[in-house]
């Protein structure tokens, strides 16, 4: 399913008639293709089965995708290819951020004094976290929307007028002189990069819409 259809987009931009829908056709598929790329993650709701994370160490781990809908198990790899499922009771997956964060140990309250002075607390256990190694993280689950956000068809139609408007015209063409000719090329960065960064940010993982 794709983010939003030729038919919606010309509605918002008030295209009426079929001439150019050959070029929206190649222009929504190279848009939600680059959506895609930029921020690394599946809009469409799919089911991922035994997806590979790497372990770091610490406490959280961040899917590639999200929202989750359904979070089916998250399974830790050893180095000789034995694979351990995950108690649920020791992890808690936050739906919206795609967050699957570990749940501490309870720690107890009872400190013991010795003869020398220092303090213990028996029973301290330290928090469980993702162990470190390569694809030794297993999960299984199913992100995205079943249902397209406004905001973000509207994120996908305001790229397409970019690339629609520009159809024919190279963006990346500062300048150009006839005679003996000659002509200037700007940096791709300075043009459709800093675009797609301000366009496409927000539904990255560092630009803050997680629903």
């Amino acid at each position: 399913m794709a983010i939003t259809s030729i038919a919606d987009y010309k509605t918002y931009a008030g295209i009426s008639g079929s001439g150019s829908d050959s070029a929206l056709t190649a222009i929504l598929a190279g848009v939600e293709a680059m959506l895609a790329r930029h921020t690394g993650r599946t809009f469409e709701s799919t089911a991922f089965s035994d997806e590979e994370y790497d372990g770091d160490g610490s406490q959280v781990l961040f899917l590639k995708s999200w929202p989750v809908t359904v979070f089916t198990s998250l399974k830790f790899r050893a180095s000789d290819g034995t694979e351990t499922t995950i108690d649920s009771t020791t992890y808690r997956v936050h739906d919206d951020s795609g967050r699957v964060s570990r749940v501490p140990f309870s720690r107890p309250t009872r400190v013991v004094r010795d003869d020398y002075g220092a303090i213990s607390s028996p029973g301290w256990r330290p928090s469980p976290n993702f162990p470190e190694g390569r694809g030794n993280i297993l999960v299984s689950y199913t992100a995205g929307y079943s249902t397209m956000p406004d905001d973000l068809e509207l994120t996908v139609w305001q790229a397409m007028d970019k690339f629609f408007g520009e159809r024919g015209v190279n963006p990346t063409m500062l300048s150009e002189s006839e005679g003996s000719y000659s002509y200037t090329m700007a940096d791709v960065s300075t043009t459709l990069a800093p675009y797609k960064a301000e366009l496409f940010r927000a539904w990255s993982r560092d630009g803050g819409i997680f629903c």
